[in-house]
């Protein structure tokens, strides 16, 4: 036909354990080798999990983060730009099965901004929740009806998507770098793409509450801004601190895509105002702490995030440029788990470095025993029936739960 270079994608429908690459590597041994060759791209199913994980589930945005740097950076893969990325498709649950309507348009502005090629599964543009639904009237539970329709807001969103991509080689042919991610648990994301000397960066909160994000580095300048041209619940304008980095609160689940441009403008008092935490925390905590830091004299109020999670803070005492605040155990989960702390000076909008701490909680806390009686299961209408085996010993039957609560913890028993 004249042409050398014909896209053939395959599918080998493999998963990706998180942080690990096994996956990743086995989907990419189907492009074969150089004395072999195989098919030139692959349905990226390793990416297909992470994101249902973070965007649906709510998993850590590290998870993601791992997986888009392995399959861009990586060299896994011989050419990351035609890898063929999706969200859902006939053989897997539809993503608004389990995930939010927020998490779907977040996933899709990732899925078009990312490299590679984007692909849409029928339906998705109708915010679809079946898995193989008849789109036609032809089709199978169709009704005789046409679904498709091109009034919604959905297709819309897509359409409008679509074209950000398409009006901007920076998303199909860009470098990609992770800028934020967060290990302990859904919240920042972000990733920059660079084309011939030009860069935009998207931003995610995946948190389903509003976050910190603090002190994310934009490469090695210190003169800029971030300008939004798509998303939803970010400014439109994100100002960069007098290092260069970039501090702020993002509202839950809110995303956008940011250009970044020069500015050399260094008018606020927030910027040369300053906010330390000191690094004095055990590797493990397991008892209540005091944690203290400095602040510049003007800031008054100073606030503990754990976790980035800002609706729900610990006030600290500031006194001559120092601050004081109790971390009390309680404020973690059972278990041992690895956690995020920094301090925020909201009126300025200023934060410090944040550190990672593991907390250690064993089971303690107030319980009482409230008892059940037998024979009462009788379900919400009324007609339930015990089985009538031989085999059954009641063993159905709840006698009684003990109830036991530490701070926001709650174990049943």
């Amino acid at each position: 036909t004249g042409r050398d270079d014909l896209l053939m994608f395959g599918e080998a429908f493999i998963g990706a354990e998180p942080y690990k690459s096994n996956g990743d590597s086995a989907v990419a041994s189907y492009h074969g080798t150089k004395e072999k060759p195989g098919v030139n791209s692959m349905l990226n199913f390793p990416l297909h999990f992470s994101m249902r994980r973070v965007f649906a589930e709510g998993l850590p945005t590290a998870q993601l983060g791992y997986r888009l740097d392995i399959a861009a950076n990586s060299g896994i893969y011989p050419n990351p730009h035609t890898l063929t990325n999706f969200i859902d498709n006939h053989d897997t649950q539809r993503f608004l099965e389990t995930g939010s309507m927020s998490g779907f348009k977040q996933a899709l502005t990732c899925l078009l901004t990312i490299p590679g090629i984007p692909i849409l599964y029928q339906g998705t543009e109708h915010a679809e929740t079946i898995q193989r639904p008849s789109m036609f009237a032809g089709g199978w539970g169709s009704k005789g009806k046409d679904h498709f329709s091109t009034d919604g807001d959905m297709f819309r969103f897509l359409q409008d998507l679509i074209q950000l991509r398409k009006d901007n080689l920076i998303f199909s042919r860009g470098e990609l770098q992770i800028l934020k991610e967060s290990k302990v648990g859904p919240g920042a994301l972000a990733y920059s793409r660079i084309y011939e000397g030009s860069s935009v960066i998207i931003l995610f909160n995946t948190a389903d509450e509003k976050i910190l994000l603090n002190k994310m580095r934009v490469g090695e300048k210190s003169g800029f801004n971030l300008t939004r041209i798509w998303g939803e619940g970010l400014p439109t304008v994100i100002r960069r601190t007098a290092a260069g980095e970039i501090d702020a609160e993002l509202p839950a689940r809110s995303y956008g895509v940011f250009t970044v441009e020069a500015s050399s403008s260094l008018t606020e008092e927030k910027d040369a105002l300053s906010l330390t935490l000191d690094k004095t925390t055990p590797d493990t905590l397991i008892s209540d702490i005091q944690l203290q830091g400095s602040c510049d004299p003007k800031i008054s109020n100073v606030q503990l995030i754990i976790n980035s999670k800002l609706d729900r803070p610990l006030e600290a005492s500031v006194t001559d440029g120092r601050w004081t605040v109790n971390l009390p155990l309680s404020r973690f989960p059972y278990g041992e788990t690895l956690n995020e702390i920094a301090v925020f000076a909201p009126e300025f909008g200023i934060t410090s470095e944040s550190i990672e701490l593991f907390s250690k909680v064993e089971p303690q806390g107030a319980s009482e025993f409230y008892p059940d009686p037998l024979n009462d299961d009788h379900g919400p209408t009324g007609k339930y029936k015990i089985p009538t085996d031989v085999t059954f010993k009641k063993q159905l039957d709840i006698e009684g739960v003990t109830v036991r609560s530490f701070g926001g913890n709650l174990m049943l028993q």
